[in-house]
């Protein structure tokens, strides 16, 4: 018997016709999704931690040098399905140095493609 849990695929985004996915409109429409990220972390290892998780694909940093001076870096995170960009913030998170990570701020709107 097939798994009645969400069926979307982790690396793509694409979604399945389950239940949940046609009560959450997500059948046949990939996704893509956009967050903003707090990340609080050790002063002294913000550097380290700022080329480590902006070398993972999908993360830019858009912090300033008071923000980085006070241990603290702004992220945008762009992924193809919500548990993709719940596993970036769970990599965030375990990055050593860091104290916290929020979620600031998260859109999902359909791939539109090269339109």
């Amino acid at each position: 018997m097939q798994n009645m849990r969400d069926s979307q695929d982790i690396t793509t985004g694409a979604t399945g016709a389950t239940r949940r996915n046609f009560l959450r409109r997500a059948v046949g429409k990939p996704v893509h999704h956009t967050a903003s990220v707090l990340v609080q972390a050790w002063p002294e290892r913000i550097a380290e931690i700022a080329a480590a998780v902006t070398s993972q694909a999908g993360i830019e940093s858009h912090g300033d040098e008071v923000g980085t001076k006070a241990g603290k870096l702004i992220l945008t995170i762009e992924a193809a399905s919500d548990m993709a960009l719940m596993q970036a913030m769970d990599r965030i998170q375990a990055t050593p140095g860091v104290i916290n990570t929020a979620l600031v701020y998260h859109h999902m709107d359909e791939d539109l493609g090269d339109e």
